[in-house]
This record gives structure tokens, C-alpha cells and sequence, in this order.
């Protein structure tokens, strides 16, 4: 009876271990809070965030990735932030007309259903090693993204989200 109780033990520790080896180097959750990311990602959806993807390579233009907040320290409540890369080190970024060029090409956005709003932006080069991001709501406020923080480093970006999980009415691998 002891020798079958510490057998359990022993199995429910290593599955502890494992969980948290996978969900801390490999793979883990993320939900959505807010509209940052409308129409592309609702509020509340549960998502997948691939985090061994980055440890093998780096962020590419169009990624949906999980960050830290810039801003963290100020706002405690909001960790994280899931936005899209749109510029990568050495691009060039102008929002002008509602419109975001990079590298001075008109930049073809499916996955928003808004210009730009607010003010334009001038040529802003990303420093090597950094990355802009932007929220695919584009609307006045909706989306506190590197307009506003300025471009982030790679080691902030956390992981590379690869589907949404739930609703499972939404179920979807990007």
C-alpha cells in the first residue's frame, strides 16, 4: 500500500515537472484581453504560443507574437502583449494617408479592416535585433503597439502564436 502510494507520487511529481519543462521552454497559452488585435483575434480567445520556434530562429514580418509589455513596470496588470511584426531591423517605417510602407512599399494588410488612424509617422529605421509591432486594430487607441513604445528587442519577444485553442468554435492553426 505505501509502495503504491509513493509510486503516485513519484508519477504525479514527474507530470508537475514535465508541465512545467514544456509550458516554460516549449509551448504555453496566451489569451487575448481587448481589441488590440479585432478582427484578427477576439477578446477572451485562448491561444497557442509556440515558444521553441524563436529559439531556433527569429521573428518574421507578418508573425502574431506574445510579448512582454514595454510598459510593464508602469502597468502591473498587463504583462503581456499579442501583436503583429511589421518591421524587422534595418526596415524602414512610415505611416502615412491611414497607410503603414515599409521600406517605401504600400504594405498589403488582409488580416485589418481599418486604416490607420491617428497621426502620421516619419521614416523610422528598426534598429538590428529589434522588431515593430503593431496591433491589427488600427483604430484611434485601440492598440498600444510600438507607435507608441517605439520598436522592442527580440529577447522581449516571448513566442510566436500559432493558432487559437478557444472558443473551439474557433479552432484555428495559422
Amino acid at each position: 500500500m505505501l509502495s503504491e502510494l509513493w509510486d503516485w507520487i513519484k508519477t504525479i511529481a514527474i507530470s508537475f515537472v514535465i508541465v512545467f519543462l514544456v509550458q516554460t521552454f516549449l509551448f504555453s497559452p496566451a489569451i487575448v484581453s481587448g481589441k488590440s488585435m479585432e478582427p484578427t483575434l477576439q477578446d477572451k480567445e485562448w491561444l497557442f504560443s509556440n515558444k521553441i520556434v524563436y529559439l531556433l530562429g527569429s521573428p518574421k514580418v507578418g508573425d502574431i507574437v506574445v510579448l512582454n509589455n514595454p510598459r510593464r513596470d508602469e502597468e502591473p496588470d498587463n504583462k503581456y502583449f499579442v501583436k503583429r511584426v511589421v518591421g524587422v531591423g534595418g526596415d524602414h517605417i512610415v505611416i502615412r494617408d491611414g497607410a503603414l510602407y515599409r521600406n517605401d512599399q504600400l504594405v498589403d494588410e488582409p488580416y485589418t479592416n481599418s486604416v490607420i488612424e491617428g497621426n502620421d509617422m516619419t521614416d523610422l529605421v528598426v534598429p538590428e535585433g529589434q522588431y515593430f509591432v503593431m496591433g491589427d486594430n488600427r483604430k484611434l487607441m485601440m492598440s498600444n503597439d510600438s507607435r507608441s513604445f517605439g520598436p522592442i528587442e527580440e529577447d522581449e519577444i516571448l513566442g510566436r502564436i500559432d493558432g487559437v485553442i478557444w472558443p473551439l468554435s474557433k479552432f484555428e492553426w495559422f
